[in-house]
């Protein structure tokens, strides 16, 4: 599924997507549209995903911007774009979190994963999977 090279995030980068899945949850139409535009301009860029991986992995970032990460990151995974280098590890650490919002995206991820690659070709991650829930 996904190479062994790793992804060391940029602090400017990361504050800037920080930032924008804070404002998703701001209830201004204006800021929605801003926003939305924002997300869809930074997807299209190769390292994304990874940024998605990580903050949704991150432990000090809020509930909600980890959350939103990893929606962005089942957006980025169903139209088989940019998939981040560290995914399985990323989803392994997510899967064993406390907090069932952050397992429920990383679930969205891996399920988009499936439906675009298949179950034969994700046969290691959906056992790792299965593991986790035993």
């Amino acid at each position: 599924m996904s190479s062994n090279s790793v992804f060391v995030p940029d602090k400017a980068t990361w504050s800037i997507l920080k930032q924008l899945f804070e404002d998703v949850h701001v209830g201004s139409n204006e800021v929605q549209r801003r926003v939305s535009q924002e997300l869809g301009r930074a997807s299209e860029h190769p390292e994304f995903a990874n940024y998605c991986i990580c903050i949704l992995g991150d432990q000090s970032e809020s509930l909600s911007v980890r959350y939103t990460a990893g929606i962005c990151l089942k957006s980025v995974l169903t139209r088989g774009e940019n998939e981040p280098a560290g995914l399985e590890q990323g989803l392994f650490a997510c899967f064993e979190e406390n907090q069932e919002l952050v397992r429920k995206a990383a679930k969205l991820a891996l399920v988009a994963v499936v439906a675009r690659l298949g179950i034969l070709q994700c046969e290691k991650i959906l056992l790792f999977f299965v593991q986790c829930i035993k």
